[in-house]
């Protein structure tokens, strides 16, 4: 949704949005702050966060996260494999099964962990027109 941003050396980073992220008339927007780390454990991080440029008379408020202190942990290993065959189907308006696939959770550490996926990315690698495609669901068998 938008475009990523890196700090400089005054401890800032400007993200924005290409095209203008719109918050439509009397309706409230919420919005998800990602970073990706590579600090080593030990270290500190908080950001605070304002409207820098918007179309709005005002820009009123800001934002501070809770903070973040980096720890050394080991994550656990899961598997993310097909479980099934290529089958072949005709044009049909009921809903079809196109594919099947199993996710293990492989953690060997000491403790119980587990495993907890909140998206998965679908590709359409065919050349189908996906515009006839239509409420794609998945199903825990």
């Amino acid at each position: 949704m938008s475009g990523k941003s890196a700090f400089s050396s005054d401890r800032r980073a400007v993200v924005s949005f290409a095209p203008a992220y719109v918050v439509k008339a009397g309706t409230t927007a919420t919005l998800d702050l990602y970073v990706e780390l590579s600090a080593a454990a030990g270290n500190d991080f908080q950001f605070a966060g304002e409207i820098a440029s918007s179309s709005a008379e005002n820009n009123l408020g800001d934002f501070v996260t809770n903070p973040l202190r980096t720890a050394t942990y080991t994550v656990a290993a899961s598997d993310f494999s097909k479980a099934g065959s290529s089958i072949s189907l005709n044009q049909s308006n009921d809903l079809i099964e196109v594919g099947r696939f199993t996710i293990q959770n492989q953690d060997t550490s000491s403790e119980t962990r587990d495993l907890k996926f909140q998206s998965v990315t679908l590709r359409q690698n065919g050349n189908g027109d996906l515009f006839d495609l239509s409420d794609l669901q998945l199903e825990r068998n």
